[in-house]
C-alpha cells in the first residue's frame, strides 16, 4: 500500500513539474545561449544572475544581488480611497519594508546593471555584456511605481478598511491556513501569508504564462481571483 501511495505521490510530482516551464531560454535567461542575446553575456549559467550556492548576499534565495533600497520607490496610491499607513508593512504609507521580496525583483527591474553580481562565476573573469540594463521596454519599471498595482500592502488590512464610495472593496478572502488568496482555484501566494508582492502574481522561473504570470490572461483570470467582478 505504501509503494502504491509513494507511485502515485511521485506520478503527481512529476505531472506538476511537466506542466511548468523552464527558466532556461526564458527572458530571465542572461546566459550566453539564452534568447537575450543583446546582454552578450560570457558565461553559460543561467542562475548565477540572482543566485549562488555559496557566500550569498542574503539567506532569502541565496540572494546574489545587491538588493534594491527600500526608500528608492514611489508606490501606488489611489488618491481616491483612504489609504492607511497600517496598510502597508513597513507601517509607512508608500515605503517598501527592507526584507520585501519585491525588492529583488526591482534589483533589476529598475533598471539597475544586470551583470552586477555578488559572487561572479567562475567560468569568467568577468561579465560583459553590449547593453547591462533591461532598457528602454515595459519591463523597465524605473523607480515611480506610482502607475504600477501596489506592492507590499497588507491584504487582509486592505481588504477590510478599503473602501470606494462607501462599500468596502469586493476583494477574495484570503487562506490564512496556506497564506494564499484566490476566489477560483487558482491561488495566489501571500508573503509570508500576510502581503501582496510581486511574486504574487509572477512566477519568475515559470515563462509558460507571459510575462510570467502565474496563470492565464484569459478572461482575466488572474485579476478576478483577488478582484471579485
Amino acid at each position: 500500500m505504501k509503494k502504491v501511495l509513494l507511485t502515485a505521490a511521485a506520478v503527481l510530482t512529476m505531472a506538476g513539474s511537466a506542466m511548468a516551464a523552464s527558466v532556461v531560454s526564458s527572458k530571465h535567461d542572461l546566459s550566453t545561449g539564452g534568447p537575450q542575446t543583446v546582454y552578450n553575456t560570457n558565461t553559460q549559467q543561467v542562475c548565477v544572475f540572482c543566485h549562488t550556492p555559496h557566500n550569498s548576499k542574503e539567506t532569502r534565495a541565496l540572494w546574489n544581488r545587491n538588493s534594491a533600497t527600500s526608500t528608492s520607490y514611489k508606490l501606488y496610491t489611489s488618491g481616491v480611497w483612504a489609504e492607511q499607513a497600517s496598510w502597508f508593512e513597513s507601517g509607512q504609507k508608500g515605503v517598501i519594508k527592507s526584507d520585501s521580496p519585491s525588492l529583488m525583483c526591482m534589483s533589476c527591474h529598475d533598471g539597475s546593471s544586470l551583470k552586477a553580481v555578488v559572487n561572479k562565476p567562475k567560468d569568467v573573469t568577468a561579465l560583459s555584456a553590449s547593453s547591462d540594463t533591461i532598457g528602454s521596454n515595459p519591463a523597465n519599471l524605473g523607480t515611480d511605481l506610482t502607475n504600477d498595482h501596489p506592492i507590499n500592502i497588507k491584504y487582509a488590512d486592505y481588504r477590510a478598511n478599503t473602501q470606494y464610495s462607501g462599500s468596502v472593496a469586493t476583494l477574495a478572502t484570503e487562506d490564512t491556513t496556506t497564506g494564499t488568496v484566490g476566489a477560483s482555484t487558482l491561488k495566489l501566494p501571500l508573503a509570508k501569508g500576510v502581503t501582496v508582492e510581486c511574486n504574487t502574481c509572477h512566477n519568475v522561473h515559470d515563462p509558460a504564462n507571459v510575462p510570467f504570470l502565474r496563470g492565464t490572461m484569459g478572461k482575466s483570470a488572474l485579476c478576478t481571483a483577488c478582484h471579485l467582478k
